[in-house]
């Protein structure tokens, strides 16, 4: 059986395509999925390769441009996402929120307070409770 151009210019490349795509991804979960499409791509596009040379160059930009092409769909994931629904994980109520502010000591109870209920900068509430800004 006769290598594929595949087989001389892109397979002896994954191993380095692993590592930069593990490196992208922060961990192997993504990785495999990141360089699964760019084998995919430069598969379909090799006739595009001009210079055999530059085979892991062109392989790296187009798993670069598979990841950016991840971190925008994860954003545009994060944007349009509803907040939760009551009773759902994440999801909270004025009850709870209460509670939850109940169960803290008075002073930091007071820098909330001062925070997102009076809306006061962190140099605001310094000057109130009498610390630098920098640690409000």
């Amino acid at each position: 059986m006769m290598p594929t151009a595949f087989d001389e210019l892109i397979a002896p490349h994954v191993p380095a395509l692993t590592a930069l795509a593990a490196k992208l991804a922060g961990g192997a979960d993504g990785a495999d999925d990141l360089v699964q499409e760019s084998l995919a791509v430069a598969s379909e596009s090799l006739d595009r390769l001009r210079d055999r040379d530059l085979a892991l160059p062109w392989l790296m930009t187009i798993l670069r441009h598979k990841w950016c092409d991840e971190l925008r769909r994860r954003a545009r994931e994060r944007q349009v996402r509803p907040p939760p629904s009551a009773g759902e994980p994440g999801a909270c109520d004025a009850e709870g929120v209460r509670r939850a502010l109940g169960r803290l000591p008075a002073d930091e109870r007071r820098l909330l307070r001062l925070k997102y209920f009076e809306g006061r900068t962190a140099p605001e509430i310094g000057l109130k409770l009498g610390k630098p800004a920098g640690t409000v």
